[in-house]
């Protein structure tokens, strides 16, 4: 999954703060099958690349893995629910309702911002089972 984030409100001495280029969650989800619907929860971590300016210093966006300005940034963990609807033999529809909670520290100028995310994720797909 991949966030965008924005501080709508900041205080005084942060001019800007976002999480733009990437907050990607990678995961690993266990899934169980039951009555029709699948369960699923999953553990992770967060890859960001944090943009900012705090106190009129403005951060590098370079460092991190490979210099690439993103960061490991810290844990995630996932649950969800999602149902499939057969369309035709092999082609199905499929929903799932997901949410996460993570909290990142990434680096900004002459510091480090810690932030908590909690979100619900609705997705639609279309399948074939070959």
């Amino acid at each position: 999954l991949h966030h965008k984030l924005y501080l709508a409100n900041p205080p005084s001495e942060v001019q800007r703060f976002s999480i733009t280029h990437g907050y990607n969650m990678l995961t690993l989800r266990r899934l169980w099958n039951l009555t029709g619907n699948t369960i699923s929860l999953g553990v992770g971590a967060v890859i960001a690349h944090p943009e900012s300016r705090v106190r009129n210093r403005p951060f590098a966006e370079k460092g991190g893995i490979g210099d690439s300005g993103y960061y490991l940034s810290g844990p995630v963990i996932n649950g969800g629910i999602g149902r499939r609807l057969c369309v035709s033999s092999n082609l199905f529809l499929s929903a799932e309702m997901r949410a996460t909670l993570s909290r990142v520290s990434v680096p900004i100028n002459g510091g480090e911002a810690t932030l908590p995310n909690v979100a619900i994720h609705l997705m639609v797909g279309v399948g074939a089972e070959l």
